[in-house]
């Protein structure tokens, strides 16, 4: 088992059946190994890291802090050197009951979210973007200047692209798409259909049994993930890692040393529990489990049934029409957006939260 070091501080937030677990100072998963500290993410054993300074990954400032009642990221330039994603803002922070961005105008204050410098907004029932067009009124979300809107049955996003009518996810401009029963983005290249992940233009791939990344590096053919450039490889049907410890050879998913595996018939990991079947992805002793028709989680976890997500015993839940949380508060009932106690409430149209 991977056990990471134990975090200091006057209060900590934990979900033990599943393994993660927030203190004071900063993100821990124990029995996986994923860490966070103050300053870097980190999983021993497995050999991700990613520091302040160097890694395979460079960030430029990653600074994590869980506070008693407030969760705060500082940072001045979030970048990742390998793969071209950077993020410049002052300071991300979520106070006692209101998520703030104070140099990128993000803030949550009272009973909605609102971002003054860029233009988000959400007051009483409703999103609502001045600035830059995002906005809830009476049924569903709407961004007028941007593009996001979402009417009745689903999110659409006329200027930039996001839509999703009836049955799917859809983005025209920017290339997000899901059509009946696949994902897709046209534009930038993201693509699910009926069987698997796709992504064309930029290179994300999966056909009938895997996924594939063919212009960034990211690629599985057949049944596996491969990345060359980057160090990430999958080879015939499974993931490989050399240098940084993930390693899966021949069938799919191993680390040897901590107890990752994976199997001819179905991803799997021994020690940490994680295991994927012939007819989806399922994690024993942390309750993941993806069938047939979708996500699910037993025991303490994630569940997709049909129309979706469900987490039962921690909370997350989508029965339907929205999200719901119950064992830690959040919860999403078919009117609309509401959080109690914490200050997030849309309450017009599906999402819900409340706070138990």
């Amino acid at each position: 088992m991977i056990h990471a070091n134990r975090m200091t501080g006057p209060s900590q937030r934990q979900v033990r059946a599943t393994g993660w677990q927030v203190r004071v100072t900063g993100w821990q998963l124990r029995w996986t190994g994923w860490q966070v500290r103050t300053t870097a993410w980190q999983v021993r054993g497995t050999g991700w890291q990613v520091r302040a300074i160097a890694g395979q990954v460079r960030v430029t400032a990653w600074q994590v802090r869980v506070r008693a009642t407030a969760w705060q990221v500082r940072t001045t330039a979030w970048q990742v050197r390998t793969t071209g994603w950077q993020v410049k803002a002052t300071a991300w922070q979520v106070g006692a009951t209101a998520w703030q961005v104070i140099g990128t105008g993000w803030q949550v204050r009272g009973t909605g979210w609102q971002v003054r410098a860029r233009g988000w907004q959400v007051r009483g029932t409703a999103w609502q973007v001045r600035a830059r067009g995002w906005q809830v009124r009476g049924t569903g979300w709407q961004v007028r200047v941007t593009g996001w809107q979402v009417r009745a049955t689903g999110w659409q996003v006329r200027a930039r692209g996001w839509q999703v009518r009836g049955t799917g996810w859809q983005v025209r401009v920017t290339g997000w798409q899901v059509r009946g029963t696949g994902w897709q983005v046209r534009g930038t290249g993201w693509q699910v259909r009926a069987r698997g992940w796709q992504v064309r233009g930029t290179g994300w791939q999966v056909r009938g049994t895997g996924w594939q990344v063919r212009v960034t590096g990211w690629q599985v053919r057949g049944t596996g993930w491969q990345v060359r450039g980057t160090g990430w490889q999958v080879r015939g049907t499974g993931w490989q890692v050399r240098g940084t410890a993930w390693q899966v050879r021949g069938t799919g998913w191993q680390v040897r040393a901590r107890g990752w595996q994976v199997r001819v018939r179905g991803w799997q990991v021994r020690v940490t529990g994680w295991q994927v079947r012939v007819t989806g992805w399922q994690v024993r002793g942390t309750g993941w489990q993806v069938r047939a028709r979708g996500w699910q989680v037993r025991g303490t976890g994630w569940q997709v049934r049909g129309t979706g997500w469900q987490v039962r015993g921690t909370g997350w839940q989508v029965r339907g029409t929205g999200w719901q949380v119950r064992v830690r508060g959040w919860q999403v009932r078919a009117r609309g957006w509401q959080v109690r106690g914490t200050g997030w409430q849309v309450r017009v149209r599906g999402w819900q939260v409340r706070a138990l």
